[in-house]
């Protein structure tokens, strides 16, 4: 039998609770009780059933005061014969809380309850998958009532490995963003490069556009200098940065500034130059907390 262990973020309010934990199971009958019945209030889509095999699963604790907003998560798998592989997953619903344009805390309504970890709350762990969700601390408010439509479900379904194949299996907290922009984790999947450049190109551009207004340059104008920041839209089906554990500081620049240039072409298509300017002041106007991480250089 594989060795089944993990590091978590205890001391910071953030738990991993194992199987073999006395506590696992109740937690576990909770998720699957609230997994299986519809929720009239949240989003109107089937979820997911979890599977039966959970010989590789923890369910992770919100101890802390804080809503966690992401998270990267990376299983360490040695196999018998000694070779070694990671897969890893990367979370980040609550992604706009955390870059511009930003959402205050006092209006967070839907995507402060569906798409982050309220404290109290807990979710079930599956290499890429997520179980659970902020109704096992409270019910949603009238303004957190999901009222939208449906939304399609991404990813592939993974066959459960195969315990005997395994050697020992370590699952790792590697990153954790809280909804005030606190980051906690050691990053080896760069989760905090990947938010804070996002945010910081996001800024750069709206300080450029704030520049021109002010100096009462047209808003052609303006669009043409952000352009020339961003630099130009990617081709279609270019892929993100590749491999988490090997990307640069500047990978991530360029991945984000290319990103928005791709945006600001869509607006400029459908809003005109006019409204490439109205969002990117906007995003001054609201601006998504500051990003911050103990003790790391940026």
């Amino acid at each position: 039998m594989a060795s089944f262990s993990c590091v978590d973020l205890h001391a910071q309010g953030l738990t991993l609770v194992l199987p073999d934990r006395d506590e696992f199971a109740p937690m576990l009958e909770d998720i699957r009780r609230r997994n299986s019945i519809a929720n009239p209030d949240g989003p109107p889509f089937p979820r997911e059933p979890i599977p039966d095999d959970l010989t590789f699963s923890a369910i992770l604790v919100n101890h802390s005061e804080k809503p966690v907003a992401a998270l990267a998560i990376k299983w360490d798998f040695e196999e018998t014969g000694g070779q070694r592989y990671s897969h890893q997953s990367v979370n980040t619903l609550g992604r706009q809380f955390l870059v511009p344009p930003g959402i205050p805390a006092d209006r967070a309504g839907i995507p402060g309850f569906w798409n982050t970890i309220l404290p109290g709350s807990k979710r079930l762990l599956i290499e890429s998958k997520i179980f659970g969700d902020n109704t096992d601390v409270r019910a949603p408010r009238s303004d957190e009532v999901w009222r939208g439509g449906g939304i399609g479900s991404s990813g592939r379904s993974r066959r459960s490995a195969d315990p005997a194949r395994f050697q020992s299996v370590e699952l790792v907290l590697d990153g954790v963003f809280f909804s005030d922009g606190e980051f906690l984790g050691p990053n080896e999947m760069h989760l905090w490069e990947d938010v804070f450049y996002e945010s910081q190109v996001k800024l750069e551009a709206a300080r450029i556009a704030a520049k021109g207004e002010g100096n009462a340059r047209s808003a052609e104008e303006i669009v043409r200098e952000v352009n020339r920041y961003t630099g130009p839209p990617p081709d279609p089906g270019t892929p993100p940065v590749s491999s988490r554990e090997m990307v640069t500081t500047e990978d991530f620049r360029k991945w984000h500034r290319s990103q928005l240039a791709r945006q600001i072409s869509f607006v400029a298509e459908h809003q005109g130059d006019d409204g490439v300017v109205k969002m990117l002041l906007s995003w001054l106007e609201t601006p998504s907390p500051e990003l911050r991480r103990p003790s790391a250089a940026q």
